[in-house]
């Protein structure tokens, strides 16, 4: 503007000093009934965020509205601000003027879908679409700007909607309407000609479908995220030889089953009475008058480890899979009076996932 001699517009620019517009608002108090930006994309706005209070902290209007009844945080990922941009013109539109405000502001691909349900960036496109703000998004072909051949999307809002258009946004695609330039400038290698600007033009007044213009209702975009809880259902094959398994459920399997074999059913409900027995036992397991002392070679196994032998002499382990193996009998004896086989038995266990 100054370039131009437009100075007196020049004055209005204020800068931001070390911070960007989100954390310095040079115009609180000012409406627009115009607006154009092109803010920056994937870039970090995390300094502006703690000089704001950081997300807990931060009571500033723009970025904390109330919608529907409802308090709703703006605040998006601090490594992208730009939605915070968006948010930020909007609540500078005009209220007051028959005309109400137009914006329209790029932005990279990122703003269509980034964010949770109830996150920042969610929360903004929740605002503008559930006020009717959002008129059009046009996709731009690619390659259009100099430092970047990245999707981009030019946002179109109005808070005064003609009535053909109140309650549904239009997606233009104008991604194939370009002119090539005839030697690329970095990574630009197309513009818009006047022609495809009148396309995009006449494509947005016109407000039909087409296969470059596609028309959905507000609600089409909206969606809510639902957590659902649900029980888990264990379906257990409880056959004779299952639950036998169960007795040495602990570990040693093999082991505990000799065991067993030696001291019947005293191992798991009158463990005291065989204790004695069971130590002497495991102290002599693997010497010559171990009848499982010798391997299938005739080699003198060793002795158990000790610390093996102290979980083998663990009252409570012989405890726990006794009573496993009588809750399974029980629970078998429970189905097989519901089910006409006699071998096995199938049963539906349900617990609070």
């Amino acid at each position: 503007m100054l370039l131009k001699g437009e100075g007196e517009s020049a004055e209005h620019i204020v800068g931001g000093a070390e911070w960007s517009t989100l954390a310095h608002d040079a115009f609180p108090a000012r409406e627009f009934d115009f607006m154009l930006a092109n803010p920056p994309y994937g870039k970090s706005w995390k300094k502006d965020l703690e000089a704001m209070g950081g997300k807990d902290g931060m009571r500033d209007p723009r970025f904390r509205v109330m919608h529907q009844g409802e308090e709703l945080s703006l605040v998006t990922r601090s490594s992208d601000g730009q939605m915070l941009f968006l948010a930020n013109m909007a609540s500078k539109m005009n209220g007051q003027s028959a005309l109400g405000s137009r914006i329209a502001e790029v932005h990279n691909g990122s703003s269509l879908f980034t964010g949770d349900a109830g996150q920042g960036e969610s929360n903004i496109r929740r605002w503008l679409i559930e006020n009717d703000w959002l008129e059009a998004i046009v996709a731009l072909p690619l390659n259009l700007f100099y430092n970047t051949g990245i999707a981009t999307y030019i946002w179109v809002l109005s808070n005064r909607k003609p009535a053909h258009r109140q309650g549904r946004v239009q997606l233009i695609d104008a991604s194939q309407w370009f002119k090539p330039l005839r030697k690329n400038l970095g990574k630009k290698n197309c513009e818009l000609s006047p022609e495809d600007i009148e396309r995009i033009s006449r494509s947005f007044l016109d407000f039909q479908e087409t296969p470059e213009s596609k028309i959905f209702a507000n609600a089409a975009f909206g969606y809510w995220k639902v957590t659902v809880e649900r029980p888990l259902r264990l379906h257990s094959q409880l056959s004779l030889k299952a639950i036998e398994t169960l007795r040495f459920n602990s570990g040693d399997e093999d082991l505990r089953a000799t065991l067993y074999e030696e001291f019947g059913d005293d191992l798991c409900i009158r463990f005291a009475a065989v204790s004695a027995a069971l130590e002497k036992r495991l102290a002599d397991w693997g010497s010559s008058d171990d009848p499982e002392g010798e391997d299938d070679e005739g080699a003198t196994k060793r002795g158990l480890p000790e610390r093996q032998k102290k979980k083998l002499l663990d009252a409570r382990t012989w405890e726990r899979d006794g009573r496993l193996h009588d809750v399974a009998t029980r629970l078998r004896a429970c189905s097989a009076k519901h089910s006409s086989t006699t071998t096995t038995s199938s049963v539906s266990v349900w617990t609070p996932r």
